[in-house]
């Protein structure tokens, strides 16, 4: 595990930088470049932005102009380029002071990169507890990747202890925000739970993070969420939301989904009762794992 939260650290240090104003109109972005050489610092970063992508060096030209007049989003967006894009042009010792006072600006993403900067100790000297206060404060803001982050340290239970109550919210925000590698962290962090992991967190919590998990696009949690929810586990039965979740669930292949959706048109239970249906959902969880025992359960009632 520790190897693996290591290779995940290093992958979340690089930060995808935006490029606001690449519509702009070649006047528009004429205006801003020769503002911030006439050092009007508040319009460097907005020049550097059409760059970013098409022309690193000319982009970190006019962060450090405004950097160096004292505009702390230059320099945020400065520390970001320099822990970005190839290797060879990285400069972590550099970047560090940077994100650490974007960060404290309220830059999520600053503190993000910092946080696993800290955590593997490149370019500044390691830190885990650092680590994960630069996490949070990322997460307090929104960064998506920073909850990302805070969540699989205390997820992991490897460096730090393991903490599903404060993990589990991190992820689910994460999961929300499209990051594909919280939804899986988020599923496994809602099995630990169901399964009685963490003393004193309300199993509910589990039911929760499996139905957002599967919004996140992980097929097993819908079954999961689905099963949970058409029997009532950790909180009132509602067969019609148990129904959705498993046709979600089908939709992303999952025979288990399929099988039970197939059940669930068979018998009436949260959706109209439907022979049709029933075994056309019957077919297709046969279809994604031959000889699923459910499946060919509803099918034999169906005769």
């Amino acid at each position: 595990m520790r190897v693996a939260l290591v290779c995940f650290c290093l992958a979340l240090i690089w930060v995808p930088i935006g490029t606001a104003h690449a519509q702009s109109t070649p006047d528009e972005q004429a205006a801003r470049e020769s503002a911030c050489d006439a050092g009007i610092v508040a319009q460097c970063a907005a020049a550097a932005r059409v760059f970013i992508g098409a022309d690193p060096a000319r982009a970190k030209r006019f962060l450090d102009r405004g950097c160096a007049g004292g505009d702390r989003r230059a320099c945020g967006a400065l520390g970001l380029m320099l822990v970005s894009g190839d290797q060879s042009d990285r400069d972590y010792a550099r970047a560090a002071p940077l994100l650490a006072a974007a960060c404290d600006e309220g830059m999520g993403a600053a503190c993000g990169s910092l946080s696993n900067m800290l955590f593997l100790g490149v370019g500044v000297e390691q830190d885990h507890a650092a680590a994960l206060t630069r996490a949070d404060q990322g997460c307090a803001v929104h960064d998506a990747r920073s909850c990302m982050a805070f969540g699989l340290h205390l997820s992991a239970g490897d460096v730090y202890p393991r903490d599903f109550r404060r993990a589990g919210p991190a992820l689910r925000e994460a999961c929300a925000a499209r990051e594909s590698e919280a939804c899986g962290m988020l599923e496994n962090a809602a099995s630990a739970v169901a399964s009685g992991e963490q003393p004193g967190l309300e199993r509910a919590a589990a039911l929760d993070w499996f139905g957002a998990a599967c919004q996140g696009g992980r097929p097993r949690a819908c079954g999961v969420a689905g099963a949970f929810l058409s029997e009532g586990l950790f909180g009132p039965a509602d067969p019609e939301s148990g129904a959705a979740m498993f046709q979600r669930g089908c939709d992303l292949d999952h025979a288990m989904s399929c099988a039970s959706l197939a059940e669930a048109f068979r018998s009436g239970r949260g959706v109209p009762r439907d022979a049709a249906q029933a075994r056309a959902f019957a077919e297709r969880a046969l279809a994604l794992e031959p000889g699923h025992e459910d499946a060919l359960r509803t099918l034999r009632r169906l005769r």
